[in-house]
């Protein structure tokens, strides 16, 4: 899966909160600044082996439930990372800086002139 793949320039604050996607997951992710700043997944079944592809600069840190879990980059691919050892209902957290739980609420963006569909003006 790849996170953030297209967002536009003007969109440097974003977050989206548990989209469901290929392989019984539930993602999760925030960009602030410009800067993928953390990734989530649910997994509602086991999933043994997950590519994520998360354009960070340096490596990413896991944080999960999942005694055993692992991440790691995928040679050749610099923006590629492989997790394993995901059980179901588990949850693991992306990060390349150790946010902080502030950063972790999932909240509208105020900051932004934008509104819900990415278009100026009010809401």
């Amino acid at each position: 899966m790849s996170v953030f793949p297209a967002i536009p320039r003007r969109w440097e604050n974003t977050v989206f909160y548990r989209l469901r996607v290929l392989g019984a997951m539930l993602v999760s992710a925030r960009m602030y600044n410009g800067t993928v700043a953390w990734v989530q997944i649910e997994t509602e079944r086991d999933v043994p082996v997950c590519r994520v592809e998360v354009k960070v600069n340096g490596a990413l840190k896991l944080r999960s439930a999942a005694p055993g879990a692992t991440v790691a980059p995928v040679p050749g691919s610099p923006f590629m990372f492989e997790i394993r050892g995901l059980p179901a209902l588990s949850s693991a957290l992306l990060y390349a800086t150790e946010p902080s739980e502030s950063s972790l609420a999932i909240a509208p963006l105020n900051d932004t002139p934008f509104n819900y569909y990415g278009f100026r003006g009010g809401r």
